[in-house]
């Protein structure tokens, strides 16, 4: 056995690793006015970021939405030298409308006037034509009378209140 020195060269290439999906993009919708949920998926390389779409064919990109309806969201992974990019397929979520209720609203009777009777009707944080509409019925003679409450918007449901005409 004899003492061997030398030295030896190789020349290797480092490839670019193609990257996956370690976890799958999730998406729960949630209600108007509670806490948006957030999406969820992870990669074997990179940080995962995601876009939100008004369509299905996710070509109108939006900000995070905020009021009720269907939306799409799609992960991405940003391709570098290191690893290869991914983008998702697209999730659907909703945020469902808001169910309104019968909080404080309430009537006095009100005086017969022949004419048709709207008593004011208002709910806590709501604005009338954008998040409820009002139809009344039977409101002009003596009797009893309605108004129907109908959620628009980012709220849904229809209430249905009665008031008193007197002479």
């Amino acid at each position: 056995m004899g003492n061997c020195a030398g030295t030896v060269e190789k020349t290797f290439e480092i490839k670019q690793a193609t990257n996956s999906w370690t976890s799958e993009l999730t998406m729960d919708g949630w209600t108007y006015g509670d806490n948006a949920k957030a999406p969820s998926a992870a990669a074997t390389f990179g940080a995962v970021t995601y876009k939100y779409f008004a369509d299905a064919d996710c070509t109108l990109e939006i900000e995070r939405p905020e009021a009720a309806g269907t939306y799409y969201v799609k992960a991405y992974v940003k391709e570098t030298t290191n690893f290869t990019g991914l983008e998702s397929d697209a999730a659907e979520f909703a945020i469902a409308p808001k169910t309104l209720t019968y909080a404080n609203i309430e009537f006095t009777t009100i005086d017969y006037t022949g004419k048709e009777i709207k008593p004011e009707v208002s709910i806590s944080g709501l604005i009338l034509g954008r998040d409820f509409e009002l139809v009344y019925e039977n409101n002009v003679n003596v009797g009893t009378a309605t108004v129907t409450i109908t959620g628009k918007g980012n709220y849904e449901g229809t209430l249905t209140k009665e008031f008193e005409i007197t002479k």
